[in-house]
């Protein structure tokens, strides 16, 4: 069995705009990571309105950033 550490933060934001931001950033720095480490990531994908924002800035400015061809999307 393998063991892995997992360190949790908790962000607060003002407003859904930040979060979508902050949640961007962490999506392709864990991207980045997985990619290095494994040649691969693996992200799901929820529905409704509150990940919508987060959606369009993964697709607009982090387009080129995310290994996308590197990636399993689930919805």
């Amino acid at each position: 069995m393998r063991s892995t550490e997992v360190s949790r933060t908790v962000i607060v934001c003002d407003t859904l705009a930040e979060m979508s931001a902050a949640a961007a950033r962490d999506v392709a720095s864990a991207a980045a990571d997985a990619v290095a480490r494994r040649k691969r990531f693996a992200i799901a994908l929820s529905g409704g309105e509150t990940p919508r924002p987060l959606y369009h800035l993964l697709a607009r400015e982090y387009r080129d950033a995310i290994a996308w061809d590197r990636a399993e999307v689930c919805f």
